[in-house]
């Protein structure tokens, strides 16, 4: 009995350290959801020369978050028009094409969570493709708690599009 015990409190003192880092990183990760890509852009309208990697990266984010507005509806078995547009938008041609032509299939009775974008922070550049790239860690919270996905973004043309996402 003492031995449960024992395991208990070391499995809840993990689970609560764990809790804590998470939330401490989320604190330190840099917010930059639509708002503040839009607040960044206009800054660098006005100093394009010292503005320009902020605004690269907030136009990424930007991309980012409404393209994970229509994915997480997509997941959840809705696709629409807004949904379908979101997607194609904001999304490489060959990834926007094989979501839309294989939309998830929810089965009779189930209720999936309803999800939103809680916070986007872009962490790391790249090459994907052979083409300059960014990984963005997408914060979701959704009615039955949370989790991550990383979207990887490439640079098409002056768009940043969503080349791929999952966890």
């Amino acid at each position: 009995m003492a031995s449960l015990d024992a395991h208990r409190s070391t499995a809840f003192v993990v689970a609560l350290v764990a809790l804590i880092a998470g939330a401490v990183a989320i604190s330190v990760l840099p917010a930059s959801g639509p708002r503040a890509a839009a607040r960044d852009l206009r800054q660098a309208a006005r100093e394009p020369s010292a503005a320009a990697g902020r605004a690269s990266t907030s136009a990424a984010a930007l991309s980012a978050a409404r393209f994970t507005a229509g994915y997480l509806r997509y997941e959840e078995g809705v696709l629409g028009p807004a949904e379908r547009r979101s997607i194609r938008e904001f999304s490489t041609p060959d990834f926007g094409g094989q979501l839309l032509h294989a939309p998830v299939r929810i089965p009779p009775g189930s209720h999936p969570p309803r999800q939103w974008v809680a916070r986007i922070a872009t962490v790391r550049a790249g090459i994907f493709d052979g083409r300059p790239a960014l990984v963005a860690i997408v914060v979701i919270a959704a009615t039955g708690g949370g989790h991550l996905l990383r979207a990887t973004l490439t640079e098409v043309g002056s768009r940043w599009l969503v080349a791929g996402i999952g966890p």
